[in-house]
């Protein structure tokens, strides 16, 4: 799939059924909509990709959500996601109006199986504050529930 297919499909879906957002899971999936040459490095194809979904956006007057990998350095130092551990590119984080990193970030207080703690650190945010957000999630159904802050009364056992 590439920005351009998605960009056709989102004009025809925005016409007949009037969408109102777009969501790319996940971004370093797609190819680019320049023809691949062979000394094209994957953070150049990333920022491509990243780029065209910005014009994407503002082309069709519609929010753009796109999923995207880090990169190992937050498993490594087990430290909070920060917009530069976004993997393959930094044009990522300067075509992005906001940027929310989840982690768990501590494993060994996780409330049960079915449930995590998740943390969303709003590591960029171009029109608002950044800071963190708590959720639980319940694995079982696919939920996130915001929480805050978390003590040992928010969290069911």
């Amino acid at each position: 799939m590439t920005v351009n297919k998605i960009r056709a499909i989102a004009r025809r879906m925005k016409k007949s059924h009037g969408i109102k957002a777009i969501i790319v899971d996940y971004l370093q999936l797609l190819t680019s909509d320049k023809s691949k040459s062979a000394n094209e490095k994957g953070y150049e194809r990333v920022g491509a990709i990243s780029s065209g979904l910005k014009n994407m956006s503002k082309e069709l007057n519609l929010p753009v959500i796109a999923l995207a990998q880090l990169n190992r350095e937050t498993e490594k130092s087990e430290r909070r996601p920060r917009a530069s551990d976004l993997r393959e590119s930094g044009q990522i984080e300067q075509d992005a109006d906001a940027i929310l990193a989840l982690w768990e970030p501590d494993e060994t207080k996780r409330p049960s199986i079915d449930h995590s703690i998740i943390e969303a650190a709003i590591v960029k945010n171009r029109y608002g504050s950044t800071g963190n957000i708590n959720f639980l999630f319940k694995k079982d159904i696919g939920v996130f529930e915001p929480i805050s802050p978390i003590s040992d009364e928010d969290v069911p056992r």
